[in-house]
This record gives C-alpha cells, structure tokens and sequence, in this order.
C-alpha cells in the first residue's frame, strides 16, 4: 500500500473514532435527558395531586 493508501486509512481511522467519541458523548447526554424527564414528570403528578387536594382542576 503506497503512502496515499496510508494516509485515507489513518484519516479513515481518525474519523471512525472522533464519531464513536460524539456517538458516547450523546449517549451519556440523552440518558440524563430521560433522568430529567422522568423527574419533570412525577413533579408534574405531585402538583397534580396539589391541585386536586385544593380543590382545583388540573387539567
């Protein structure tokens, strides 16, 4: 394989990892998403149950 060979597989390599890294990064990012969500949403039922208690209508 000449030096150009080389080169598209280094810069092949490169960028396989770079996107492995983004693809990790987003991972970890979407999994706390889904933590925040699921505590937005039990707020959201404890203040339902608030409203209800009071006499409201919450929907």
């Amino acid at each position: 394989m000449g030096k150009r060979g080389e080169n598209a597989i280094t810069g092949y390599s490169s960028l396989t990892n770079d996107l492995q890294e983004e693809r990790d990064a987003l991972r970890l990012q979407l999994a706390e998403l889904h933590g925040q969500r699921a505590a937005d949403q039990a707020e959201i039922a404890r203040l339902r149950g608030v409203i209800t208690r009071l006499g409201g209508d919450p929907s």
